[in-house]
């Protein structure tokens, strides 16, 4: 007779609360932290603003988890300083809707020909038919790659299909026909031709460089009334002709623009628009909308940053040799993150339709601070050891960076760095000028808590089946496929696709990271090279992408971090295989060495039992020909 063995699911009750603040603690994250860029974006900062402001965030705030982690360990403060950080990082970052924005116009430059005689005046904008059969001229201007100048048929075509209004043009003129002559054009509020009364005369020469300066009032109207002419068909080219009325002159209005002659002005339009659909953005660097959100970041660091370092330490002092490790208690946050990051995503879409307005930013800072609190009152409940150390010493790496093999490896995790910190900071920025919709970023959001998750799951076998360094360079064959991808795409959602590559470029990365340096820098060392990574890495990430989004914008961006990505593997490669072959050279002698010392009898007592150790290790723990086989979940 056979029985039936049952399978019972238990659960630890003792990490049940570690469980549950880790999952609303990174749901805090996902409602808002993700959005940050986006809502400095909204407050009119650029790219390299917003880059500054991230970078300078991270930096100072691992030197604040540093100081926070020696506090937290001289006076046995830990669970203190968590609830209080924790509630009081919620409270700050609400200061920064307080933060005023720059209000400044986005600016589409058109160039264009304006026509002028006795009886009227017209925009006529020609363009090349090879240009209008190709389709190349019907272009988003919303989109950030496409660069000025663009032409008055583009705007007119965007605004008839986008039913834009309030738009503001100013003209700045001169004689499309250079010659040593003159004309007089004339403002009026008069709809007579002219001469036949009184108005405004100005002189216009083309012997000088006298520049007509006038404003329409409202573009709106004018783009769309276009107006039909009579002229000679030229097969080359494509013109449409658009009435000019509605003037501003020196601050008054006129009705229309008259010239004693007929005349061709070549002129440059800079329409402007109190939402972002310009192709080109006029702003002063560092005013006071930058000074001000940087110190609510740098003081947003100094409170958050901490929180996550104290966490992980109380976490891991729960955890005994049995139970799980910490990644897997951090696994609950990253799917927390990536639910709340979707659901705050979604309610941005849904204000945004209901209100007809654009997208609101305000619901993720109130969700963020409420998650604060609920985690605050959770970490109460928390179970700390009375001799809890959070913090790390460091002077036995001092000694050990001596070794290349070290420094190679810290050169390669701190390029992992940048490469994150400028997909973390910069990603949602460059949807954003896709026109993406807001689900488009609660998605990618999602899909990347998701692949990371499976990853985890399954990073320990695929570090033991090719290694540690080759798991890194696996990880920077992902970003470099990332990178590539991202500067292809046409449109928001097909991000989709390259997104489950986040699994492999952040998740197998972090196990890779945290086993290797544990071999390499021991123990002591995990802490330097998370300073390194989240730290150095990132932050100078996110200043560099934010100089290289300013410069050559966000296609060209993601192509050279795709091919530092490549050279990078290039350059590891055979290092990795010096480095490997150097091992196996000095194995043997050790094992030698260690052992004419017990029979010399110079070995002392704790030399002994250190060898004894490594005699009842498992195979499976040790180092074989340069490559870590690791049975254990450092994360």
């Amino acid at each position: 007779m056979v029985r039936k063995q049952e399978c019972q699911i238990t659960i630890n009750k003792t990490l049940l609360p570690i469980k549950i603040f880790y999952f609303s603690f990174y749901s805090a994250i996902g409602f808002l932290l993700p959005f940050i860029p986006l809502y400095m974006k909204n407050l009119g900062l650029s790219a390299q603003e917003s880059g500054i402001i991230t970078g300078s965030m991270l930096l100072f705030g691992i030197v604040a988890e540093r100081i926070v982690s020696f506090l937290a360990d001289r006076f046995q403060k830990h669970k203190l300083l968590l609830l209080l950080f924790t509630f009081l990082s919620g409270v700050v970052y609400m200061c920064l809707l307080l933060v005023p924005s720059k209000n400044l116009p986005y600016k589409t430059v058109i160039k264009t020909n304006v026509h002028c005689n006795t009886q009227d005046s017209y925009i006529r904008d020609c363009i090349s038919s090879e240009v209008n059969t190709s389709k190349k001229l019907h272009r988003p201007l919303h989109n950030s790659v496409v660069s000025c100048p663009v032409t008055f048929y583009d705007y007119a075509l965007f605004a008839k299909t986008n039913n834009l209004t309030e738009l503001n043009c100013e003209a700045s003129c001169l004689f499309a026909v250079p010659g040593a002559y003159t004309s007089r054009v004339c403002f009026t509020t008069d709809v007579r031709p002219f001469g036949a009364r009184s108005c405004f005369d100005i002189w216009v020469s083309s012997s000088k460089e006298t520049y007509l300066h006038f404003t329409i009032s409202n573009t709106t109207v004018t783009l769309k009334n276009e107006i039909h002419l009579e002229r000679i068909p030229l097969p080359h080219l494509i013109c449409k002709d658009y009435n000019l009325k509605n003037l501003i002159h020196h601050g008054k209005p006129y009705w229309q623009m008259l010239c004693n002659e007929e005349t061709v002005l070549n002129c440059k339009f800079q329409c402007t628009r109190q939402d972002k659909n310009g192709c080109e953005q006029h702003n002063e660097l560092y005013g006071a909308t930058f000074g001000i959100f940087l110190a609510i970041q740098i003081t947003c660091a100094l409170l958050f940053l901490p929180s996550v370092s104290l966490i992980d330490s109380i976490a891991s002092s729960q955890l005994s040799e049995p139970s799980p490790s910490l990644g897997h208690q951090r696994i609950w946050g990253t799917l927390g993150f990536g639910l709340c990051a979707l659901t705050s995503a979604g309610l941005m879409e849904l204000l945004k339709e209901y209100h007809n307005k654009p997208v609101d930013y305000h619901h993720s800072f109130y969700l963020f601070l409420t998650f604060t609190t609920i985690s605050a009152l959770i970490g109460s409940k928390l179970d700390i050891p009375d001799t809890l150390k959070s913090s790390q010493n460091s002077q036995k790496l001092r000694i050990t960076l001596r070794n290349c093999e070290i420094l190679h490896f810290l050169f390669i995790i701190i390029c992992l760095g940048i490469f994150d910190g400028s997909i973390s900071t910069f990603l949602l920025w460059y949807l954003k000028d896709l026109n993406s919709s807001p689900l488009v970023f609660g998605f990618s959001l999602l899909f990347n808590a998701l692949c990371e998750i499976i990853i985890l799951l399954v990073s320990n076998r695929i570090i033991k089946l090719i290694g540690h360094i080759p798991s890194l360079l696996l990880s920077l064959a992902a970003y470099c496929i990332r990178f590539l991808g991202y500067s292809f795409i046409s449109k928001g959602w097909l991000v989709l696709l390259f997104e489950p590559f986040h699994g492999l470029s952040y998740g197998l990365m972090l196990v890779s990271l945290s086993g290797y340096s544990n071999i390499l820098l021991t123990t002591n060392g995990l802490t330097f090279i998370k300073g390194l990574y989240f730290g150095l890495g990132r932050g100078f990430g996110s200043i560099l992408t934010g100089v290289l989004f300013t410069i050559v914008g966000g296609l060209w961006t993601w192509r050279i971090y795709s091919i530092a990505a490549f050279l990078m593997i290039l350059i590891v490669i055979p290092l990795q295989w010096f480095f490997s072959r150097q091992t196996q050279r000095m194995e043997v002698p050790e094992q030698a060495n260690k052992f004419e010392n017990l029979e010399d009898g110079t070995a002392n007592e704790s030399t002994i039992e250190r060898l004894l150790t490594e005699e009842h290790q498992s195979p499976e723990t040790k180092i074989k020909g340069g490559k870590l086989t690791w049975t254990r979940d450092e994360l």
